[in-house]
């Protein structure tokens, strides 16, 4: 290539000089290089192509959008520079639907290559099109949006009109010059940039003018609180926008000829800004949105109006405006004094309250007492009745009554008390205590008090001061100020008698506390509502303690009773724990409330649940060590010591010793609660279960004699009733009885068989080389079967006994079966 370009050179230069030189020579080449030059000299004489193949001059777009679609007018004037012949203009954007198309004033038409449509052009020139376009689709929901692409080109003027006023235009690739509003529409001008890319979008201003072409469908569910004299009600709307949009709801109200005029109270919604009604004209409410509303929407009103006592209540509630389609449901409700009556129905169904939409159930968390459908204005009368009311009524009531008793062996009874109650009109609780008790602590929710003696003559009549208790709501908010040593579940089980609510308190004051041990004294804790409940009484705790000395100690046999002090307010549930001296043991309870620990069952039961622990129960520890109950007593008595040590305000003024026994009841009401307990010494319970295997061994072995009398039968039935009776009061008897069974049986066994067992084993001492003879297949079956046995002994040795008591009575009666027929045989 190089040779070629050296040559050209070469040439070119030659020729220059050979013209201007004299005389004209010759120069002899190759005819190949001289043809090459020619081609060469030829090439660089035409003229170059243009870069590119047409230029615009001028575009502009014109039109109108509706409901989505978009119709208007592409004008653009170009050039073609190429003449080479036919070329492909790009016009506009593939997406759209074209119209007419002019070319110069004639028809033509255009082709849809890729995502342009093109126009074809045979020749340079100027050249104007005008091409018709739609864009988009008519429909009743539409977006706020025209976009479409054109080739780059130069600015492109446009000209749009929106059939919309009073709205924000945006040009995303280009800037807007004009707006103006023109009967009922917007006219939107402006220029587009090189790009070619049309982005227009625009909203609408927030005005709420009066008169907006929309169409709303409307569901309704109403409640109405009918009262004597005042109807408040609630209805909610919820709103569907079928056609167009708007910034505002205008609501009809009854006029005032109908009755009383309806009082709006509140409007509530997500797009509610503001709400009115005309002072003048109160038979509209005007609601004015945050936004256009398009779509759905729900509006909340709450209203009342009054009523006349002893005449029939017309239901008035707002309603949307004529042309509104609408369907709903509506509810009444009434106090509990209160009866509603239906006088007249028009324009309504009343179906069954099941039938009843939950959108309307919803509204209440009490029991509609009529509801009705309606998909038109409905028109309800109701009528009010009070029913009869009650002569009396519960002022104050006592939760829960809480008790612990120590009885001490010299006689002492110390008991301590705590009541919650709750309280709406007394002044004063009357207590009375049992007799010879005496006062020596009294609290009212942490805090000393000294109540009034008024005197009686038996026991001592005391009377407590009742604080008004207070009804705190689900956003209600009370505070408690931590004492020392009290824990969450201590505050849980004072305010909602159950210390597993300390979760509750640790998730409500999370500011405060990580955990439960980041609680310290004097720290000053929210008490929400207990779970579940919207609207909560509170309580207040009385807490008491006394003791009762006595006229002589306890014996080894005996029985006592014990009673809790009477209140005279009722009482909803009592749980009573009694402390019974570890020397003495406890017979028989009798009290008005039921025993739940030691309780003595039937004998059938006793045996069932012997069974049920033997085969089915085992003990095992946690993995935390054990602590004595006994231990943790001792540590909260000496906790109480050293607070009162410090002067602190303690209740507990004594350690809770002794085995506990548990009794509940519930409605216990103004009764009395009483316990009489019948004892004795735990020193002669242990006497009486051997007692009891003596009399057992002495029995079977009776019954075990080889003739047997009636008398004998006789004797047996009374020893063994005598026995069952000894060992439903002395725990543990059962197990003596079986034991004394089984050493009879054994010692009858022995007797029966001890001699043969006996002379075998000294022939075996004498000839030991016998005792493969006893190496055969059936006592090496007995060996297997005691193994086996054992080895059940082991696994569960509650049945250890009574397996060893039904093999020695098998094995017994079949050597006493083998012994008759030797002595028969002889």
């Amino acid at each position: 290539m190089r040779r070629w370009l050296f040559l050209l050179i070469l040439s070119l230069s030659w020729s220059t000089w050979a013209r201007s030189a004299e005389p004209v020579g010759k120069v002899e080449m190759p005819l190949s290089d001289w043809q090459f030059m020619q081609d060469e000299l030829d090439r660089s004489e035409q003229p170059k192509r243009p870069n590119v193949a047409t230029c615009p001059i001028r575009r502009e777009i014109e039109g109108q959008f509706s409901k989505g679609l978009f119709h208007g007018t592409l004008s653009a004037e170009f050039v073609v520079l190429d003449n080479r012949g036919h070329i492909r203009v790009p016009l506009l954007d593939g997406s759209a639907s074209v119209g007419k198309v002019l070319l110069n004033g004639e028809r033509t038409s255009l082709l849809r290559e890729g995502n342009m449509y093109t126009l074809g052009v045979d020749k340079p020139g100027n050249y104007k099109v005008s091409v018709e376009m739609f864009l988009g689709k008519e429909q009743d929901r539409f977006a706020r949006r025209l976009r479409f692409k054109l080739p780059e080109a130069g600015a492109t003027h446009l000209s749009v009109y929106i059939p919309e006023t009073d709205i924000q235009a945006k040009l995303s690739h280009g800037a807007l010059v004009g707006q103006h509003a023109e009967a009922g529409r917007t006219r939107i001008e402006g220029h587009l940039d090189a790009s070619g890319v049309f982005d227009l979008t625009w909203s609408r201003r927030l005005t709420h003018r009066e008169g907006e072409a929309v169409r709303l469908q409307a569901q309704i569910n109403s409640l109405f609180t009918v009262r004597e004299s005042m109807v408040t009600g609630l209805t909610v709307f919820d709103l569907k926008v079928m056609e167009g949009e708007t910034d505002r709801i205008d609501l009809i109200l009854p006029p005032r000829g109908d009755g009383a005029s309806i009082e709006v109270l509140s409007v509530e919604g997500d797009a509610v800004l503001q709400w009115r009604t005309d002072a003048e004209d109160t038979s509209k409410l005007t609601v004015l949105l945050r936004y256009l509303a398009e779509d759905n929407l729900r509006l909340a009103v709450r209203f009342q109006f009054p009523a006349e006592p002893d005449k029939a209540i017309k239901l008035r509630m707002p309603l949307p405006e004529k042309g509104t389609e609408l369907s709903g449901a509506l509810g009444i409700l009434g106090p509990a004094g209160l009866n509603i009556l239906v006088e007249s129905v028009e324009d309504a169904k009343q179906p069954h309250l099941r039938d009843l939409p939950s959108a309307l159930t919803e509204l209440t968390a009490n029991p509609l007492q009529h509801g009705f459908i309606f998909d038109k204005p409905p028109r309800i009368r109701v009528r009010v009745e009070a029913h009869e009311t009650l002569s009396q009524q519960a002022t104050a009531l006592v939760d829960e009554l809480q008790a612990s008793t120590v009885l001490l062996e010299d006689g002492a009874e110390i008991t301590k008390l705590k009541l919650r109650i709750r309280n709406n009109a007394r002044q004063y609780l009357a207590m009375q205590l049992p007799a010879g008790a005496i006062l020596t602590h009294s609290l009212i929710d942490g805090r000393p008090i000294r109540p009034a003696d008024v005197g009686k003559s038996k026991g001592t009549s005391l009377k407590f001061p009742l604080r008004q208790s207070d009804r705190l709501g689900a956003d209600g908010e009370r505070f408690h100020r931590v004492r020392p040593g009290e824990t969450l579940s201590d505050i849980a089980n004072f305010y909602y008698s159950d210390p597993g609510q300390w979760s509750h308190l640790l998730d409500n004051n999370d500011d405060q506390l990580g955990d439960a041990m980041d609680l310290f004294a004097g720290q000053r804790l929210r008490i929400p509502t207990k779970k579940g409940v919207k609207v909560e009484e509170s309580t207040f705790v009385i807490e008491l303690a006394y003791k009762r000395l006595p006229d002589t100690r306890l014996g080894w046999l005996g029985s006592r009773a014990l009673e809790l002090p009477g209140v005279d307010v009722d009482v909803m549930r009592v749980t009573w724990h009694l402390y019974f001296p570890q020397a003495l043991t406890p017979l028989a309870f009798d009290s008005n409330l039921t025993q739940y620990t030691a309780i003595r069952y039937d004998p059938f039961r006793r045996v069932r649940d012997f069974l049920r622990q033997a085969f089915w129960e085992r003990n095992a520890w946690a993995s935390s060590p054990y602590k004595s109950i006994l231990s943790q007593r001792k540590a909260i008595y000496k906790a109480d010591y050293d607070n009162r040590s410090s002067g602190k305000a303690v209740l507990a003024t004594f350690p809770l010793v002794g085995q506990r026994y548990r009794f509940k009841r519930t409605l216990m009401q103004q009764e009395t609660a009483r316990i009489a307990v019948t004892y004795v010494a735990s020193w002669i319970a242990s006497p009486m279960r051997w007692l009891a295997f003596l009399a057992a061994f002495a029995l079977a072995s009776l019954m075990l004699r080889s003739r047997r009398k009636w008398l004998h039968w006789l004797i047996a039935a009374l020893g063994l009733g005598l026995l069952l009776w000894l060992a439903h009061y002395f725990l543990g008897a059962h197990r003596r009885i079986l034991w004394g069974v089984d050493a009879a049986m054994g010692l009858a066994l022995l007797k029966l068989r001890g001699r043969i067992w006996l002379d075998g084993l000294r022939q075996l001492i004498r000839d030991p080389w016998r005792i493969a003879e006893l190496v055969r297949l059936r006592n090496l079956l007995f060996v297997v079967g005691l193994s086996f046995v054992l080895w059940i002994g082991l696994i569960f040795p509650l049945m250890l006994s009574s397996f060893a008591l039904v093999i020695m009575t098998l094995w017994w009666h079949r050597k006493s079966q083998l012994a008759q027929q030797e002595v028969a045989h002889v």
